[in-house]
């Protein structure tokens, strides 16, 4: 391998890894909105059934 491969593999490989981590990043960020919705319904639905207005 000449060291223009080695530049290229190394480049190729290090915006791998930071398209994956972007990748989960942009998942885990989308997961944790998700919960969020389902909990604050949660907690509208528990106080609807005891009586408090929803926030």
């Amino acid at each position: 391998m000449t060291a223009l491969h080695i530049v290229y593999a190394s480049a190729f490989v290090c915006s791998a890894i930071a398209l994956g981590a972007a990748a989960f990043a942009w998942g885990y960020a989308i997961g944790c909105e998700r919960t969020a919705a389902k909990l604050n319904e949660m907690i509208d639905k528990y106080r609807r059934a005891h009586g408090a207005s929803p926030s």
